[in-house]
């Protein structure tokens, strides 16, 4: 078989799901093309491929505008197109499961058609951070269930997440962030003390939102955030603050290894039923191979 996959990632954890599912397809035997979506130049022969897959991760009970925009851009395919979506959050809260829908929508128009969707728990990387254990064992766990969904893919079987009642009209109403953060990305501040000026953020920003004043020497940050903290995130001086009163900041780096030594919670009680849950539904489909 021959599978695309699509992935939008700010900080990383989505492309290292969409590489998770890339390696098993290709230890299958199966030609596999990963496609970041920020790449909107190179073509893509849509009619060679036998199923697509789209990673991102979940904004606000929401898919990210950006990949909202890129498959709403596209011309309706000749032939239809099986459909898989594998979403990642912070949050393994059921409202959460509703966020594709809105995309789902402009996927019809394109004759794409949605087999399933998923949604993987990955480190929270704004505003708190895991410790490396619970991390390690969220990477872990994905690890292991990418290899189980694979296969199904690979068996083009149909699937579809358990959503909450009035969860698509939450996801709907609070597809507002959309233009908060627009606005809220005006206000990112950086700390001069700190810059270098190596000008990152401004080469990573997926939607040409950071310039550079030349007169001025300093950043400017336009009205196109999207807020996947990438500029934060991929500061090696961590001197951008991001969110309204500049009172955001993103972690550092997970380095997805086996810690040495134990480390302290410090936000115990954060999701903590969601993420047993999550745990017990995985490793529950771990033991079972399905």
């Amino acid at each position: 078989m021959k599978i695309l996959i699509h992935f939008h990632s700010g900080t990383g954890n989505a492309k290292r799901v969409a590489r998770a599912f890339e390696q098993n397809f290709l230890t299958a035997g199966h030609e596999t093309s990963l496609h970041n979506i920020e790449d909107q130049q190179t073509p893509i022969d849509w009619e060679s491929f036998d199923f697509q897959l789209i990673v991102y991760p979940i904004y606000g009970f929401n898919t990210p505008q950006f990949v909202v925009k890129y498959f709403k851009s596209l011309c309706p395919l000749v032939k239809p197109l099986p459909t898989y979506i594998v979403m990642e959050s912070g949050e393994w809260l059921k409202l959460n499961n509703a966020a594709y829908k809105h995309l789902n929508r402009f996927l019809k128009r394109k004759k794409m058609i949605l087999r399933g969707e998923l949604h993987y728990l990955m480190p929270y990387n704004m505003i708190f951070r895991h410790t490396d254990e619970m991390a390690y064992r969220m990477d872990q766990t994905m690890q292991s269930l990418a290899k189980l969904d694979a296969h199904r893919m690979l068996a083009l079987e149909t699937f579809h997440l358990e959503t909450i009642p009035f969860g698509t009209l939450i996801s709907t109403v609070v597809r507002i962030q959309y233009l908060g953060a627009k606005i809220n990305g005006v206000f990112y501040h950086v700390d001069k003390k700190k810059c270098i000026d190596c000008r990152l953020c401004v080469n990573q920003c997926p939607v040409k939102n950071i310039s550079y004043d030349e007169k001025k020497q300093k950043l400017v940050f336009g009205p196109h955030c999207l807020m996947c903290q990438r500029c934060s995130y991929q500061c090696p001086k961590d001197a951008i603050f991001t969110g309204l009163f500049n009172s955001w900041k993103v972690t550092p780096k997970y380095h997805y290894q086996k810690p040495y030594k134990p480390e302290q919670n410090k936000h115990p009680n954060y999701c903590k039923h969601s993420y047993a849950k999550y745990f017990s539904w995985s490793e529950e489909r771990i033991l079972k191979g399905k």
